[in-house]
Protein backbone atom coordinates (compact mmCIF):
# COMPACT_ATOMS: atom_id res chain seq x y z
CA UNK A 1 0.00 0.00 0.00
CA UNK A 2 1.12 3.35 -0.96
CA UNK A 3 1.38 6.03 2.12
CA UNK A 4 0.87 9.84 2.32
CA UNK A 5 2.64 12.46 0.04
CA UNK A 6 4.48 14.58 2.18
CA UNK A 7 5.60 18.05 1.26
CA UNK A 8 7.86 20.76 2.70
CA UNK A 9 6.01 23.73 1.86
CA UNK A 10 5.77 27.09 4.57
CA UNK A 11 4.02 28.82 1.76
CA UNK A 12 1.15 27.02 2.56
CA UNK A 13 0.83 27.91 6.04
CA UNK A 14 -0.33 31.95 4.70
CA UNK A 15 -3.74 30.13 4.50
CA UNK A 16 -6.46 31.04 6.84
CA UNK A 17 -7.62 27.52 8.14
CA UNK A 18 -3.70 26.01 8.29
CA UNK A 19 -2.69 27.10 11.97
CA UNK A 20 -0.53 23.92 13.22
CA UNK A 21 2.91 22.58 12.46
CA UNK A 22 1.24 20.56 9.65
CA UNK A 23 -1.90 19.66 8.34
CA UNK A 24 -3.27 16.45 6.19
CA UNK A 25 -5.12 16.71 3.72
CA UNK A 26 -5.66 13.22 2.00
CA UNK A 27 -3.42 12.24 0.24
CA UNK A 28 -0.95 14.92 1.25
CA UNK A 29 0.59 15.77 4.29
CA UNK A 30 2.12 19.27 4.53
CA UNK A 31 4.84 20.61 6.85
CA UNK A 32 6.22 23.60 7.32
CA UNK A 33 9.79 22.32 8.94
CA UNK A 34 12.00 21.43 6.29
CA UNK A 35 12.59 18.56 8.24
CA UNK A 36 9.43 17.61 10.59
CA UNK A 37 9.92 15.48 13.70
CA UNK A 38 9.35 12.22 13.93
CA UNK A 39 6.88 12.75 16.20
CA UNK A 40 4.81 14.81 14.17
CA UNK A 41 5.15 12.48 11.25
CA UNK A 42 3.34 10.06 13.51
CA UNK A 43 0.84 12.62 14.54
CA UNK A 44 0.02 13.59 10.70
CA UNK A 45 0.01 9.75 9.37
CA UNK A 46 -2.12 9.07 12.23
CA UNK A 47 -4.59 11.15 10.73
CA UNK A 48 -3.78 9.98 7.09
CA UNK A 49 -4.80 6.66 8.37
CA UNK A 50 -7.81 7.69 9.98
CA UNK A 51 -9.09 9.22 6.43
CA UNK A 52 -8.25 6.18 4.65
CA UNK A 53 -10.22 3.93 7.14
CA UNK A 54 -13.40 6.10 7.45
CA UNK A 55 -13.33 7.38 3.90
CA UNK A 56 -11.60 10.54 3.05
CA UNK A 57 -15.08 12.70 2.71
CA UNK A 58 -17.11 11.51 5.77
CA UNK A 59 -13.46 11.69 7.73
CA UNK A 60 -13.12 15.90 6.72
CA UNK A 61 -17.04 16.08 7.29
CA UNK A 62 -16.79 14.84 11.00
CA UNK A 63 -13.73 16.69 11.24
CA UNK A 64 -15.20 19.83 10.10
CA UNK A 65 -18.84 19.11 12.44
CA UNK A 66 -16.75 18.96 15.60
CA UNK A 67 -14.70 22.23 15.12
CA UNK A 68 -17.27 24.73 16.66
CA UNK A 69 -17.23 22.57 19.59
CA UNK A 70 -13.79 21.62 19.97
CA UNK A 71 -11.50 23.14 18.01
CA UNK A 72 -8.94 21.46 15.85
CA UNK A 73 -6.95 21.37 19.37
CA UNK A 74 -6.41 17.97 21.63
CA UNK A 75 -10.38 17.99 23.00
CA UNK A 76 -11.40 17.49 19.24
CA UNK A 77 -12.44 13.69 19.03
CA UNK A 78 -10.38 13.16 15.68
CA UNK A 79 -7.22 15.07 17.57
CA UNK A 80 -7.31 12.90 20.46
CA UNK A 81 -6.16 9.56 19.37
CA UNK A 82 -3.69 11.44 16.84
CA UNK A 83 -2.03 13.11 19.95
CA UNK A 84 -1.58 10.05 22.23
CA UNK A 85 -0.18 8.07 19.15
CA UNK A 86 2.25 11.32 18.99
CA UNK A 87 2.98 11.41 22.95
CA UNK A 88 3.84 7.68 23.15
CA UNK A 89 6.46 8.88 20.30
CA UNK A 90 8.02 11.51 21.94
CA UNK A 91 8.18 8.80 25.25
CA UNK A 92 10.55 6.59 23.60
CA UNK A 93 13.98 6.51 24.61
Amino acid sequence: MLGPIEIKAAFFYRLPFVMGKAICLFPFIFYRAAEPSKCSRVHEHYHWHQALRCGVIPFYLVYIAFMPFHGTRRSHPLEKPAYEAQKRCEEEP
